[in-house]
């Protein structure tokens, strides 16, 4: 079985088996394997901030730690590939105890222009979704290592109601960063008080129809569209409010 490493500062994935040969250079941004490797998986383990996603047929794992660790385990078909590079090179400097403040904020510099071209390359709003969701972590966690709390908050409200969002922690980044910004017992409340504001929208497939405000971010599960108003608030108690609620600690 290999192992699946990104480097840090070239974004080239190599694979190292059990063996005293050197690593073996496999590609940089292969989507042709990426797709391979993530779609066809045969399983996807959480322990911690860890994630491995299991592929027999190419006799590999993919080991993802970090923010990575908290995007969708295919963020890499995704995610701007510059945006991944930097990330990782940032992630590599501060592991090692170095200054990253540059390169995070080379991140937060290059988001909004990485961003559209990675939207413009796609007309799926599926695809158009994950996008958002997994550019939207790499921004904000360049942010917030930036102690710019407001901004990652801000990068984050608008991808909380997606079809793409739950398959991510975003909402657990979410949670983290509110709690940073306005501390433990106010979040609890407005997660307390968030069923008041339920609301229905008319809206595409991929967004939730039914909603709760949550410090002005709409939160929402696809798979309440098409309930009635009771059922939908008996949903959102179970599915985002207390969902979300053990998210606080």
């Amino acid at each position: 079985m290999k192992f699946l490493y990104l480097l840090p500062f070239f974004g080239i994935l190599i694979a190292c088996g059990h063996t005293s040969n050197p690593p073996e250079e496999v590609f940089s941004f292969d989507y042709e394997l990426l797709e391979n490797l993530y779609h066809q998986s045969d399983s996807v383990i959480v322990h911690g901030d860890t994630v491995e996603t299991i592929s027999y047929a190419l006799d590999t794992i993919a080991i993802q730690t970090g923010i990575f660790a908290y995007m969708q385990h295919d963020f890499e078909i995704y995610a701007p590939p510059r945006l991944i590079i930097l990330t990782r090179r940032a992630q590599s400097l501060k592991s090692k105890g170095k200054d990253a403040t540059d390169a995070f904020k080379e991140i937060a510099a290059a988001y909004p222009a990485e961003l559209e071209e990675r939207l413009y390359e796609t007309s799926d709003m599926n695809d158009y979704c994950q996008i958002s969701v997994n550019t939207a972590m790499l921004g904000a966690y360049a942010n917030e290592q930036l102690h710019d709390i407001d901004a990652a908050i801000n990068m984050l409200k608008p991808q909380l109601d997606n079809v793409q969002s739950w398959s991510s922690r975003i909402h657990e980044m979410y949670i983290r960063l509110c709690v940073e910004r306005y501390g433990k017992e106010r979040v609890v409340q407005e997660l307390e008080n968030c069923k008041t504001t339920l609301k229905h929208t008319d809206t595409q497939p991929e967004v939730a129809e039914w909603a709760v405000t949550v410090f002005g971010a709409r939160i929402g599960d696809t798979g309440m569209n098409g309930m009635t108003p009771e059922e939908a608030l008996t949903s959102v108690e179970e599915i985002v409010i207390n969902d979300i609620r053990k998210l606080v600690n």
